[in-house]
């Protein structure tokens, strides 16, 4: 993966738009925001947002006491976008290197969101 942070931002623009076009050729799956980040939503939530903080990559929701590494993640972290505060439970910030797993982490975040829509 590129050390310049300059290509790892280019790098994980192209692969989360190349997410993004898998993504949304499902019908339930719209664009949307996750405060100022791009996101996919499903019934109007966000499961998945490009990540630009600390270290950019895929920001997943995959619920608490969930584990990025069940999907062989190994560069993942917490969720903490506000100093001070707590990580988001079940929220999880995947780093670039890692983006041969995020089509399998987008998929589960979408399945759990489905299950979550319909609870």
């Amino acid at each position: 993966m590129p050390t310049d942070p300059n290509l790892a931002d280019a790098a994980v623009d192209n692969r989360w738009q190349a997410l993004v076009n898998r993504m949304c050729k499902d019908p339930t799956v719209a664009r949307g925001k996750m405060m100022t980040a791009e996101a996919l939503t499903h019934a109007g939530k966000v499961f998945v947002f490009r990540s630009r903080r600390n270290g950019a990559g895929l920001g997943i929701k995959l619920g608490a006491g969930s584990d990025p590494a069940e999907f062989h993640a190994t560069r993942w972290r917490p969720l903490q976008p506000f100093a001070g505060k707590a990580p988001m439970r079940g929220w999880f910030v995947i780093e670039i290197a890692d983006e041969p797993v995020w089509d399998a982490l987008a998929d589960a975040a979408l399945d759990r969101a489905r299950r979550w829509a319909d609870a």
